[in-house]
């Protein structure tokens, strides 16, 4: 049995979310960690591990941080959030974490915190974070034929 990486977790993540409905409801993509433009304009949805622990039963949390940009509220560069938008992606998000957490897999999700919004200043956006808390048990290792012949020669 081997654990699982922080790169696994996170791609197993990502693929839950392509396709879903949280995903066709956003402008833009979903992204690994570090693969967004920071100029994007889009509502992008990103994919973050944030902590693991290897044990029998590996725990650890990820985080989706959906971006939505703010909204030019006087033409002039005043930006303010687009609370309608983020609103509604915030309750998107919850419907998505409830489904994943009825889902049958080798992982169980948990919403760790309340959904959350921030906002990025730099950029004139604001971005949502879930949380997630997964528990799974450890991984089966891949057995080469070799490895098995080995063993049974005792060699």
């Amino acid at each position: 049995m081997r654990y699982r990486t922080s790169l696994e977790v996170q791609d197993d993540v990502f693929k839950l979310l392509r396709g879903s409905e949280l995903a066709d409801e956003i402008s833009g993509n979903v992204l690994l960690y570090g693969t967004r433009s920071r100029d994007s304009k889009n509502e992008d949805i990103v994919v973050k591990f944030v902590a693991g622990l290897p044990n029998q039963i590996e725990t650890g949390v990820v985080a989706i941080l959906i971006y939505v940009p703010d909204l030019d509220f006087d033409g002039e560069g005043q930006y303010v959030p687009d609370l309608s938008r983020l609103t509604t992606l915030e309750r998107k998000a919850d419907e998505w974490v409830r489904k994943i957490e009825k889902t049958q897999s080798t992982y169980f999700w948990r919403l760790a915190d309340t959904i959350q919004t921030y906002q990025e200043e730099d950029i004139n956006q604001h971005f949502i974070t879930v949380r997630i808390r997964y528990r799974a048990l450890r991984k089966k290792e891949e057995t080469k034929i070799e490895d098995n012949e080995k063993e049974n020669n005792h060699e």
